[in-house]
């Protein structure tokens, strides 16, 4: 393994995203492995907006988590991932401030696009199909489908990348291609890359799925991102099967027909989605609101790895 104890140079900050800040090192040209670090904080977004309230140890549950998954699945699939162990990172982040919610990855170039999949019919998917669609991303679906229907096989959904404040656009597998051939970061044909994308988010759905639902959870959907390494081969980045990035249900309190308890923060969009309905324009999250939200992350990350 990388011996990350001998990079005594510091680090810069180089974007801060709604859950994660990313860190490099100042001259990443001098290593064999160009890295970055991912920085979990505590801080909430719904509706793609962040909200200005904190999950008390929010970062470190989701920096936990995700190890666990890529770790767990690093054998069987190319994925950045190299450490999150405290006593394993480089020098500049041995302060408090950044233990327990730093990751250390293989700097990729990241493809822009968000590999999603469904094994359920609910969220958004739910809303358009009662508005009629049968569609999504170049896949039909059957009518007479209820409310967190289980699909007759899961559904690789991608979409675009949208800056922070906008909605990602749902796309089908040919103007993915378009996509990654315009993005030009590698010299894997568009189609081959798109297709190995496509195929290992099938793949990883099914093994996550399965691994939950033997620990009594379900995996209604989730988002993978990938990225290019160095190698010029597609690679599974930023983080794995968290309650942020999917969708996890209680499979003993499961029944199709009515909107599901999340395992995440779906009480917070509830709650919000509640207010504004009823007029209001100045939200404050209740504190117990938040809290909750804490105690679904515990649950979710102990039910799964004890």
């Amino acid at each position: 393994m990388l011996d990350l104890s001998s990079i005594t140079q510091d680090w810069k900050k180089v974007s801060e995203g709604k859950v994660r800040t990313v860190y490099e090192p100042v001259d990443n040209s001098n290593l064999e492995q160009p890295l970055i670090a991912l920085v979990a904080g505590d801080g909430v977004s719904a509706f793609d907006q962040k909200l200005g309230v904190a999950i008390p140890d929010k970062g470190k549950i989701l920096t936990r988590m995700s190890a666990k998954w890529f770790k767990h699945f690093s054998q069987r699939y190319s994925v950045a991932f190299i450490t999150a162990a405290d006593d394993e990172l480089p020098q500049f982040f041995q302060k408090e401030e950044f233990k327990g919610r730093t990751t250390i990855m293989k700097k990729l170039k990241m493809l822009p696009i968000e590999a999603i999949m469904r094994g359920y019919i609910t969220g958004s998917m739910w809303k358009a199909y009662q508005r009629g669609e049968r569609m999504f991303c170049g896949e039909s679906v059957d009518d007479g489908l209820t409310n967190s229907e289980k699909l007759l096989y899961p559904l690789f959904t991608p979409t675009t990348k949208a800056p922070e404040g906008q909605h990602d656009e749902n796309i089908d597998f040919d103007y993915m291609v378009k996509i990654l051939h315009q993005a030009n970061a590698t010299k894997i044909p568009a189609m081959s890359l798109a297709g190995s994308i496509r195929d290992a988010s099938i793949s990883l759905f099914y093994d996550g799925s399965r691994y939950a639902y033997q620990h009594g959870i379900i995996l209604a959907d989730t988002k993978f991102e990938f990225g290019i390494d160095q190698t010029g081969q597609p690679c599974l980045a930023d983080e794995l099967f968290t309650p942020d990035s999917s969708r996890f249900w209680d499979a003993k309190n499961y029944s199709s027909g009515k909107e599901q308890a999340s395992m995440d923060k779906q009480i917070i969009r509830n709650f919000i989605a509640a207010e504004k309905a009823a007029g209001k324009t100045e939200i404050v999250i209740p504190r117990e609101l938040l809290l909750k939200t804490k105690s679904a992350y515990e649950e979710c990350y102990y039910r799964l790895f004890g």
